[in-house]
């Protein structure tokens, strides 16, 4: 099978399936939990030639909290 993108887990979803599941009890049936994530998996786009890295990352100083002993 010649897979024409490669594919992550859209981990939102994939949080509430498990929630859903662990909070299932015992006199219901629990979700086929990887069949639902299976269904909500999102194609991971190639950047394009023109296009850097998209996500605008800066480092955060350290913050000191010396002021706030008295």
């Amino acid at each position: 099978m010649n897979k024409r993108h490669q594919y992550q887990v859209n981990f939102t979803v994939a949080v509430h399936v498990c929630r859903h599941f662990l909070r299932s009890r015992d006199d219901e049936p629990p979700p086929d939990v990887e069949a639902l994530i299976r269904k909500n998996i999102l194609p991971i786009r190639p950047l394009r030639q023109e296009q850097t890295n998209t996500r605008k990352i800066r480092s955060k100083s350290a913050v000191s909290f010396v002021y706030r002993v008295a």
